[in-house]
Order: structure tokens, then sequence, then C-alpha cells
């Protein structure tokens, strides 16, 4: 995130099974990565044009998967730590197994030329 803030990209979390509703896909690309990444595990990262929406940029793709130490808190439902289940009711992000697909991070890198004159005063 902070690397992010410095650049002046975003950088967010996505998943189709979320625990905090920030982290659900929006819009069509992202829905469709996160869909080729859960039917292709070898896929790790991938780079898409910006959509329309964004501007000029590219986005960033990166798969995260589910390790060990993931599932004491997106293991099995009932076993979900109780600050979890109280801060987020309508959690979806449980009964996962080492190597599903957790989520991605993607990243919104705007056109170097675009973002320098949007940062600079104009005449």
């Amino acid at each position: 995130m902070a690397i992010g803030q410095e650049n002046g990209w975003t950088v967010r979390q996505v998943a189709s099974k979320y625990r905090n509703p920030d982290h659900a896909p929006i819009g069509a690309q992202e829905s469709e990565v996160i869909d080729l990444f859960s039917r292709h595990p070898e896929i790790n990262g991938l780079w898409e044009p910006a959509t329309a929406e964004q501007g000029a940029g590219v986005n960033d793709y990166r798969r995260i998967d589910v390790q060990p130490s993931c599932l004491v808190c997106h293991g099995s439902r009932d076993s979900r730590p109780a600050f979890v289940k109280d801060q987020y009711p309508q959690d979806k992000a449980f009964n996962f197994k080492p190597g599903d697909l957790r989520g991605m991070y993607a990243v919104y890198i705007p056109e170097v030329q675009a973002a320098l004159a949007a940062q600079s005063p104009s005449d």
C-alpha cells in the first residue's frame, strides 16, 4: 500500500469470497481475471490495459494462494476467531484449503505522462 501511495498507484485486495465488502471485484475486468486465476492455478500474474473508468494506464493482477498459516482465520467456518465472526457477520472468506485461490492483488498504475500532467499546476 505504501509503495502505491508513493507512486500514485491504486492497490487493492480483491476476492470472490471476501470478508470485507470493499474487497469484492469491481467491474467486469476484475471479475474476469479472478475467474481466470480460479480456472488456471498455473497463472500467477497478469497485466491488462486500464479500464475506461480508470483512464490511461495498466492493471497488474497477482494471485494470492492460501498458505497453511492462513487457515487460522480462513479455515472452517466454525473455527474462525471470535473477532472475525463479530466484525464480519457477512463473511464469505472461510472453508479454504492450502493452495486454494484466496484472491488477488490489483494494482492500477496510471500512465506516467498522464499522472504527471494531473499533478502539474496549470499555467
